[in-house]
């Protein structure tokens, strides 16, 4: 007998380094059969990367969740964000915070999209609502496609880079959605490619992806594809050194 499962019940329920100029080895395809990520480095966001995500959410629906808690201001930040979701097509939009509370948007989303802004903001707040971390990881396992741009990439890592000045990178929890690896964003603009070196030397079981302005990545089965006008920044950790990959658009890694 076969049970059918629906997204609704799931829901219910200071280091050496070396440069190198060629692709890394894939690492393993642990993340073959993982729903849909799409994160943005800030500033300018790739059109085809747009409507590449909002395409693969319409294929279960059209409802888009907005998580804008990060921004400066949540309620103007998170509308102006729904408008241009549904301009791509996401008809039916929705603001946590705004409209309802994270647990019972998430419950049918088939696109939750993250604000920039300040990423301890996002993940402090959400998680003040009892339930809504849960149920955000429950819905992308369920399928829904999760995206974010600048600090609404930051927070799909598990081990989230918050903050810092040179020499001192600061991290803490983040939602885990894209667990084995680091996200880090306005990375050659801001001259961050240092955080992220730190922040593998730190946590060398981990992959830094470091997303410039004007640059995003879609991971899709285990695969990393780069889309954008500027670079992708890989960081490892290969025998104690730290190894650093620059990605142009249509550049494929597994993860």
């Amino acid at each position: 007998m076969t049970t059918l499962i629906t997204r609704r019940t799931l829901i219910a329920t200071g280091t050496a380094m070396t440069l190198i100029s060629a692709l890394p080895s894939p690492v393993s395809a642990a993340g073959a059969g993982t729903p849909t990520i799409a994160a943005f480095g800030g500033g300018r966001l790739d059109n085809s990367l747009a409507r590449k995500l909002v395409k693969e959410a319409k294929r279960g629906g059209n409802r888009a969740v907005i998580v804008s808690f990060g921004a400066s201001d949540p309620v103007r930040d998170g509308r102006a964000d729904a408008r241009w979701l549904a301009s791509l097509g996401m008809c039916k939009t929705s603001i946590v915070g705004v409209d309802k509370a994270g647990r019972d948007l998430f419950l049918d989303a088939d696109l939750i999209w993250f604000t920039g802004g300040y990423q301890k903001r996002h993940v402090l707040s959400l998680g003040g609502i009892t339930g809504a971390v849960a149920a955000l990881r429950a819905a992308h396992k369920a399928g829904a496609v999760i995206a974010g741009g600048s600090a609404g990439a930051a927070v799909m890592s598990k081990v989230m880079i918050s903050g810092g000045k040179f020499p001192q990178v600061y991290t803490r929890a983040g939602f885990g959605l894209w667990p084995q690896v680091i996200v880090d964003q306005h990375v050659v603009a801001r001259h961050r490619e240092w955080r992220l070196q730190k922040a593998i030397a730190a946590n060398p079981h981990l992959i830094g992806v470091g997303i410039d302005e004007r640059a995003g990545v879609l991971y899709q089965n285990g695969e990393m594809t780069v889309y954008g006008r500027s670079r992708v920044i890989l960081v490892r950790s290969v025998n104690g050194k730290i190894q650093e990959t620059r990605l142009r658009r249509g550049s494929k890694v597994v993860l």
